[in-house]
């Protein structure tokens, strides 16, 4: 196991950091009011040239669970789901929530 060490501000600056050195590629979200951090951590990382999964803004947490699998079934890789806090995660098919 290697160790990378990474110089972060925010929680949500560490949590993109460590999506991109896993190698994950999409960010599927149904955002709401939590994810004014994760914008700006974003917005930071592009200026900065680092890099970033790409953010995908669906309008359903139903769909975007979906196409995360999907993308994960046929390259073999994991992505990531994001979905609005209150709403979003009791709608979620089982098993996709993992802590």
């Amino acid at each position: 196991m290697t160790t990378k060490r990474a110089s972060v501000e925010s929680t949500a600056d560490a949590y993109l950091e460590l999506l991109a050195a896993r190698g994950v590629e999409y960010f599927f979200a149904n955002s709401g009011t939590d994810f004014a951090p994760l914008i700006d951590a974003y917005a930071k990382r592009i200026a900065q040239g680092q890099p970033a999964p790409r953010s995908m803004t669906i309008p359903h947490e139903v769909p975007a669970v979906g196409m995360a699998h999907g993308y994960a079934l046929v390259t073999g890789r994991p992505q990531v789901v994001m979905v609005h806090v209150i709403v979003g995660a009791p709608i979620l098919p089982p098993p996709s929530v993992t802590l």
